[in-house]
């Protein structure tokens, strides 16, 4: 079964070599055209530097540490992106970003999908205020959870 999963979900990006569109991010809410992304990337018809790890696969729940030189605190990229270590690591965070890297040293013009209808909505002031909106948006998530849950909503 792992096996499975590695061949078919598991997507570490894929970047074409010289200038051209390349894939930087994708709301994984659109299977379906994420399975038509991975296809066509895998097929060497589309520059995609976009990072899948499912639960049961190789990098799952690996972290990897921030190096010295990005003066981020945190033992890994889970602080900064997320405010606390996750269960799923951060491991394609580092691969997303060599591939991010790699794909800006081949002149490639970076692609980012949304959500329909969220151009610049839910953005984060910068890049160290990340992991701060993540914790924010997921207590904020909690209380809406529990009213849901609870007898006053009933």
């Amino acid at each position: 079964q792992k096996s499975v999963a590695e061949r078919t979900i598991v997507f570490h990006g894929s970047i074409l070599e010289g200038k051209g569109p390349c894939v930087s991010s994708w709301p994984g809410k659109y299977e379906s055209a994420w399975d038509v992304l991975v296809t066509g990337s895998r097929k060497g018809n589309v520059s995609a530097a976009v990072v899948f790890l499912p639960e049961g696969s190789e990098h799952f729940g690996c972290h990897d540490p921030i190096p010295e030189e990005e003066n981020l605190e945190g033992s890994c990229w889970c602080i900064p992106v997320y405010g606390e270590q996750k269960r799923w690591g951060c491991r394609w965070w580092t691969k997303w970003m060599n591939n991010i890297e790699e794909a800006v040293r081949q002149g490639a013009e970076l692609e980012v999908y949304f959500f329909a209808g969220m151009v610049g909505k839910g953005k984060v002031e910068n890049f160290s205020m990340a992991g701060k909106e993540h914790l924010r948006r997921e207590a904020i998530q909690g209380k809406l959870k529990q009213f849901l849950k609870s007898s006053e909503f009933q």
